[in-house]
């Protein structure tokens, strides 16, 4: 019936309530009461709203509420942010029962959003008054939420307080935000050190991920001066500088059109003992297409093939249709040929 978008009648529910009795199926009993109010709760998010109406008919089910069951409403509801609240009112006010943390954090993890942002906040801040704490499983979600979202203010400013709390983030808590910041057009890099010296205030050590990620927004921002000093601190840690590491740079440097600068970087690497993988390769030659450099993308794939590289097809498609975006559909073609001629 749910499933079909049917309901129980009111008086269909108490008939059946009433033949659950006799036959001491006091479990039947207690589902069906469960069942009904959810679709009560969830009806009133689809007819006129949260009202007296509904508190009566919920009254009339007599519910011995538990945290698990009113998370399991809050679910329901998420999609509509004041009844959250409506209910989650209501329910504090019935006999024997209290809101835990059970309870909140399952109202948090729906209050995540742009629209109800204040709300959330709200909460989070009274759970901390309240001795509360947001458990791990829903931080994730949540900070995933405002990754998602581009919230990145807020995706830091939670990390700081669950900091603060009880459970202490992974490093690769930490490197999730410093991701997505540096994904952004122009990385906030005020909010790359909060959240770097929150996780150092821990009392952890930087690992080479949480390097590279500062590295990340740094070479996009581009902050090439600051870059540079975070690779001499990651020598100075014992951290050997990787592909990924000259990637990052390769990429903030073609992004500047900075190419002279991105192939000294390139033959610094290789004289450094790192040798340029593909993807390393990839990015050079990618920046070069995007600034509608051509000629500079073919010298590279030269110089990648003379050093044993080979082409995938992802490399192979940038070419392409870098050579297509100056009209070169023949050179496209013959490079094509070659490199099937080659595989």
């Amino acid at each position: 019936m749910k499933n079909n978008g049917f309901q129980l009648k009111d008086g269909i529910f108490f008939l059946i309530l009433d033949s659950f009795k006799p036959q001491k199926l006091f479990s039947d009993c207690s589902a069906l009461r469960q069942f009904y109010s959810r679709a009560v709760a969830k009806k009133s998010s689809d007819d006129q709203g949260w009202c007296s109406e509904i508190e009566r008919r919920l009254g009339y089910l007599k519910l011995s509420l538990s945290e698990e069951f009113v998370a399991k409403i809050i679910r329901d509801l998420r999609n509509y942010h004041p009844k959250v609240l409506d209910y989650f009112v209501w329910a504090s006010k019935m006999p024997n029962y209290r809101h835990g943390s059970i309870a909140h954090n399952a109202r948090a993890r729906v209050l995540g959003h742009e629209e109800s942002i204040d709300s959330f906040w709200t909460l989070v801040r009274g759970m901390n008054r309240w001795r509360h704490d947001m458990d791990i499983y829903k931080y994730v979600k949540i900070t995933q939420q405002f990754l998602k979202r581009n919230m990145m203010k807020d995706a830091v400013e939670l990390c700081e307080f669950m900091m603060d709390g009880p459970y202490k983030l992974a490093f690769q808590d930490c490197d999730m935000i410093l991701r997505q910041i540096s994904l952004s057009p122009i990385p906030d890099l005020e909010l790359v050190f909060r959240a770097v010296k929150k996780y150092e205030s821990a009392g952890y050590s930087f690992s080479k991920v949480v390097y590279d990620g500062i590295h990340r927004s740094l070479t996009s921002t581009p902050k090439f001066k600051e870059s540079m000093e975070i690779m001499k601190n990651m020598r100075q840690e014992g951290y050997e500088l990787d592909n990924i590491t000259y990637s990052q740079l390769l990429y903030g440097l073609c992004k500047a059109k900075r190419f002279d600068d991105a192939c000294n970087i390139l033959d610094e690497m290789e004289a450094g003992g790192c040798r340029p993988d593909l993807k390393t390769w990839m990015v050079l030659i990618q920046g070069y297409c995007f600034a509608d450099e051509v000629d500079g993308a073919l010298e590279c794939l030269t110089k990648m093939i003379a050093k044993n590289c080979d082409a995938d097809p992802d490399l192979v498609d940038v070419l392409v249709k870098g050579l297509c975006s100056k009209n070169s559909t023949k050179g496209a073609y013959t490079l094509m040929v070659e490199m099937i001629n080659e595989a």
